[in-house]
C-alpha cells in the first residue's frame, strides 16, 4: 500500500481524494513537492496539527497505527504512533509497544524502549501480560539505571504466577540492589528466589546460588567465613551446568584477592569466559564479568584483562548500558594505572568516577573513586585526590574496603615529607570514612571480623615489599621500586 493509499484509508477519503488533496495542498505551497506528502515545514505541520481537537489526533494516530500494523511495518513505526494516541486496553496495541521496545533494546537504546513500555503498560496489559510488561519495563530501566526500575521488577515479580519466571525476575531485581547500595537486601532478595525455585530449574538456582555467594562472600554484607564462600563456589563450578561459568568467574576473583591458588585463576577464567560467549550470552552487566577483570589484574594478566575489557566496552556500546560503561572504563583506567601510562588512566577514572555519580550507582561511587583518587596521587594531583576521597559520604553498609586501604596506602607511602599536610588530609578521609567504621557488617559474626582484620592489616602496612591483603592496588610499574602483583609477592 502506498502512502497516498495510507492517507486516504486513514481518513476514510479514498486515493484518488487523497491524491488530489494532496496536488491542492503542493499548489498552494504547503506541501513540499515528491512522496510522502508532508509539509514544506515543521511549524506548518505543527500549526495545523495543534488546531485539530484531542479527540480527532488520538483517533487519527489509533488508525494510523492499525493500518500500519496491517501493512506489517516496523515494529517502531507503529510504537510512533501509539504513544501519540491515547489508551485504549488494546492487546494489539501492548503487543506492538512490545515488540517496538524489543527492537530499541537491540538497537541500543534503553530509554526508548522505556518509552514505549510505559505506554504499554498505560493501556493497560491485562492478566500474565501485565506481568510481562512490567518485567520488561523494570529490565529496560535497569540498563538504563532509571530508579524506577527497582519497583517496577518488584510488581512483575509479585504479579507472575511462574516460579522460574519470579526467580529471574528477582535475579534482576537483585541487580538493582546491589548497585544501589543496598546489600542486605540483595541477598534476601536472591535467598526468596531460590526458595521460591525449588528444584524447577537447576541451572538458573546455580545462578542464583553464585549471585547470594557473591553478595555475602566478596562483599562483605552478611557474610559467611570466606573459606565457607570458597568451598560453595569450588562445588558450583564443579557442576558443569551453563550457569557454573558464573562461579567460576566469581571463584577465581575471591582467589585472586586473597592471594591464594593464584595458579588457578587464569585457568579458571578461561573457563568460565567459555571463548566469549559468556559475555555474549550474559552481558557486560553481569558481576562476574566485572569480576574477572579483577581476577587477571591481580595476577598481572594485563594483556588479557584488556582484550575483555575492549569487549566489554564494545556490548555496552551496542546495549547503551550505563554500568557495563562504568565497569569496563574503570577497569581500563586501571590497567592503564598498572602499566604507569597515568595520562590515559586519569582520564578513564575520571569519567568512570563521574558517570557513576551521575546515575547514583552508590556501591560503584567508592570504588571508582578509590581509583581515580589513586590515578590523580600518581599524578600528583594531591588536592584534588583529597577532595574526591573526602566527597564519598556512602553509608557504612555500602562502602567497599578499596577506599579506606587503597586511599590511605598510596598517600602514606608515595610522596616525600614536603606534602605531608596533603597526604594527612587524604589519609583523615579514607580513615574516617564510613567503610572502617566497626559497624560494616554484624560485629559478631566471623565475616565481619576477618574482613576487619584484612583492612586493618592494609592500614598498618608501611613497606611497599611486605606481602599484604590485596584488596590495595598494586604499584604501578612506572615505578620501578615497587613491588609486583601481590600473588607474585606470595609466590616469591
Amino acid at each position: 500500500m502506498s502512502d497516498l493509499d495510507l492517507v486516504g484509508v486513514s481518513v476514510g477519503i479514498g486515493t484518488d481524494a487523497a491524491a488530489a488533496g494532496a496536488d491542492a495542498l503542493w499548489t498552494a505551497d504547503l506541501f513540499a513537492a515528491g512522496q510522502p506528502p508532508r509539509f514544506v515545514h515543521p511549524l506548518l505541520r505543527s500549526a495545523v496539527y495543534v488546531q485539530l481537537p484531542s479527540g480527532a489526533r488520538s483517533r487519527a494516530h489509533a488508525r494510523a497505527a492499525r493500518l500500519l500494523s496491517a501493512e506489517d511495518a516496523e515494529p517502531e513505526q507503529v510504537a510512533a504512533q501509539l504513544l501519540l494516541c491515547e489508551p485504549a486496553a488494546e492487546p494489539d496495541a501492548v503487543a506492538a509497544l512490545r515488540g517496538a521496545a524489543a527492537a530499541a533494546l537491540r538497537r541500543g537504546t534503553p530509554e526508548t524502549a522505556v518509552s514505549y513500555l510505559r505506554r504499554a503498560l498505560a493501556e493497560p496489559p491485562v492478566g500474565s501480560a501485565r506481568a510481562a510488561v512490567l518485567g520488561e519495563l523494570g529490565g529496560a530501566e535497569r540498563i538504563a539505571r532509571d530508579p524506577a526500575a527497582e519497583a517496577h521488577l518488584e510488581q512483575a515479580r509479585r504479579a507472575s504466577t511462574d516460579p522460574i519466571a519470579r526467580a529471574r525476575l528477582a535475579a534482576q531485581l537483585a541487580d538493582v540492589l546491589f548497585y544501589a547500595g543496598d546489600l542486605a537486601r540483595c541477598a534476601e532478595v536472591l535467598r526468596v528466589g531460590l526458595n521460591d525455585l525449588g528444584d524447577r530449574d537447576p541451572d538458573l538456582a546455580v545462578r542464583l546460588h553464585t549471585l547470594t555467594t557473591t553478595v555475602e562472600g566478596n562483599f562483605g554484607w552478611p557474610t559467611p567465613a570466606p573459606e565457607v564462600a570458597l568451598k560453595r563456589l569450588r562445588e558450583l563450578a564443579a557442576r558443569g551446568l551453563p550457569a557454573s561459568r558464573c562461579a567460576r568467574l566469581v571463584l577465581a576473583h575471591l582467589l585472586a584477592v586473597r592471594g591464594d591458588s593464584c595458579h588457578q585463576v587464569a585457568a579458571l577464567v578461561e573457563q568460565g569466559l567459555d571463548d566469549g560467549r559468556f559475555l555474549v550470552e550474559e552481558t557486560c552487566e553481569a558481576l562476574p564479568t566485572a569480576l574477572a577483570v579483577w581476577a587477571l589484574i591481580c595476577i598481572d594478566d594485563l594483556d588479557r584483562a584488556d582484550v575483555l575489557i575492549e569487549a566489554m566496552l564494545v556490548d555496552a556500546q551496542t546495549r547503551g548500558s550505563v554500568v557495563g560503561f562504568v565497569a569496563a572504563t574503570g577497569r581500563r583506567g586501571a590497567v592503564a594505572l598498572r602499566r604507569g601510562a597515568l595520562a590515559e588512566a586519569e582520564a578513564d577514572a575520571r569519567a568512570a568516577f563521574t558517570l557513576a555519580k551521575e546515575h547514583d550507582l552508590t556501591l560503584g561511587i567508592p570504588l571508582q573513586a578509590a581509583f581515580f583518587g589513586l590515578t590523580l596521587l600518581e599524578r600528583g594531583e594531591l588536592d584534588e585526590a583529597a577532595a574526591v576521597v573526602e566527597g564519598v559520604t556512602q553509608d557504612p553498609t555500602t562502602m567497599t574496603p578499596y577506599l579506606p586501604t587503597s586511599c590511605r596506602h598510596a598517600a602514606a607511602s608515595a610522596w616525600p615529607t614536603p606534602n605531608a599536610f596533603r597526604r594527612s588530609r587524604i589519609c583523615a578521609a579514607a580513615d574516617n570514612s564510613p567503610r572502617t567504621s566497626n559497624n560494616t557488617t554484624p560485629t559478631g559474626s566471623p565475616g565481619a571480623q576477618h574482613w576487619r582484620s584484612r583492612w586493618q592489616a592494609n592500614t598498618r602496612a608501611k613497606h611497599e615489599n611486605w606481602p599484604k591483603p590485596n584488596w590495595n592496588w598494586p604499584a604501578t610499574r612506572a615505578r620501578p621500586a615497587r613491588s609486583g602483583s601481590p600473588c607474585a609477592l606470595k609466590a616469591s
